[in-house]
């Protein structure tokens, strides 16, 4: 669930967003958000000595409402 949002930069084609959410165990963080008036896809990668691990992540339920 998102708490607040500020807006860390607006572009031509994208805004970047740092919104602060509750997360289903209860804890409280940030996240990069970037906003996009068409569809976009991101691939988060994790850092490991073997080599980069490509990590499949699910987009908090807010961040795919539409406007």
């Amino acid at each position: 669930m998102q708490i607040a949002s500020k807006r860390i930069h607006s572009g031509r084609v994208i805004d970047l967003d740092e919104d602060t959410v509750r997360f289903p165990d209860g804890s409280v963080g940030q996240l990069e958000m970037i906003r996009h008036p068409g569809a976009a896809a991101v691939v988060p990668f994790a850092s490991d000595p073997r080599g980069d691990v490509k990590v499949a992540a699910r987009s908090p339920e807010y961040a795919r409402a539409t406007d």
